[in-house]
């Protein structure tokens, strides 16, 4: 539990500064991420599928989406949705983690690690990659 802690505060601070340096097509996202960070999830989940509607290319809405059903602990909706958008060109590193995760609370390590895997072929460098497959190994006594 303090590792899902751990990560998801995160996660909310890397979404809240990516959101404050991009410019959206939709600017209401601030206010979605807000009320997420408030914990009304279902209500900055309505405004973010709303926002997904006006720029569909933008994987920042359906990602947030995610992260809120996450913090929700409604695990395979969040796994679900961020499985939508797993071919987006513009996902980051952030995507692999936040789903790899996802998997990991549902007691499903081994497609964590393959997520982790799969998000290190993409972005080699990624340290947090390496630490939470790092962290499920440690988990699993590997």
């Amino acid at each position: 539990m303090m590792r899902q802690t751990c990560l998801i505060a995160v996660l909310i601070a890397f979404s809240f500064t990516h959101a404050q340096k991009k410019s959206f097509k939709c600017e209401e996202v601030h206010d979605a991420i807000k009320l997420i960070d408030e914990e009304k999830y279902d209500e900055g989940i309505a405004i973010l599928k709303e926002c997904e509607k006006k720029d569909p290319k933008d994987y920042t809405y359906p990602y947030e989406i995610a992260l809120a059903l996450i913090r929700k602990e409604d695990y395979n909706s969040g796994i679900s949705q961020l499985e939508k958008i797993k071919d987006y060109s513009n996902i980051d590193d952030y995507y692999y983690a936040l789903l790899g995760n996802a998997y990991d609370y549902t007691d499903n390590p081994e497609q964590a690690i393959k997520t982790y895997d799969e998000g290190l072929k993409k972005f080699p460098s990624s340290g947090k990659l390496y630490l939470e497959k790092g962290v499920v190994f440690e988990l699993q006594k590997k």
